[in-house]
């Protein structure tokens, strides 16, 4: 699961990683105090070379320092900050700290859901997962319940607008119709 999350399979120089870290911790000492996102960076790069070395200690460390970071910049919804608190999720699930992992996820969602509003996909995605977390760690009466509310969420973020797509293109075909423009109906 871990190396799913963090995209291990696809690098093959973990040593680029030092480098990158270093750059990132370069500029946000060069910043100060403005540059609260590079050291996040540098962290959440930290936390990747960790991963790399199958130091999970290391990774959830450093990924607790990129999330308190994060957590202070104006961006803290932006990809990395979401992608470094679902990293440590997974980290603290995999290593027995299902409560803490799970109390995270709830926030991580409710953030979602007031952040991206609740007919978002992402957000009805994140539901589904979260259910499948809450199932693994057996809490299957939360689980079902979450399970239930990602797929309303699923359906009001991908079937509705689909449906009302449809409709809309039904609508256009009424009207050529109704104007002499078989033609246009047709394509």
């Amino acid at each position: 699961h871990l190396v799913m999350a963090t995209g291990y399979d696809q690098i093959s120089d973990p040593e680029g990683f030092g480098q990158q870290t270093r750059k990132a911790l370069a500029q946000s000492l060069a910043l100060g105090e403005s540059g609260i996102h590079w050291q996040a960076m540098a962290w959440y790069l930290t936390a990747q070379e960790h991963l790399a070395k199958n130091d999970y200690n290391g990774a959830q460390q450093a990924l607790r320092n990129a999330v308190t970071l994060f957590a202070r910049t104006p961006d803290s919804n932006a990809a990395e900050a979401l992608d470094a608190r679902t990293n440590l999720i997974f980290l603290l699930l995999h290593s027995g700290h299902a409560d803490e992992a799970l109390k995270m996820y709830a926030q991580v969602i409710r953030q979602q859901r007031n952040t991206l509003g609740p007919d978002h996909p992402d957000y009805a995605e994140s539901l589904c997962n979260y259910a499948f977390v809450l199932a693994e760690s057996g809490r299957l009466q939360q689980a079902r319940q979450t399970s239930l509310k990602g797929q309303q969420a699923l359906q009001r973020a991908v079937v509705m607008p689909l449906i009302q797509r449809v409709r809309s293109l039904g609508l256009l075909v009424n009207v050529a119709e109704t104007n002499g423009n078989l033609s246009r109906a047709q394509q």
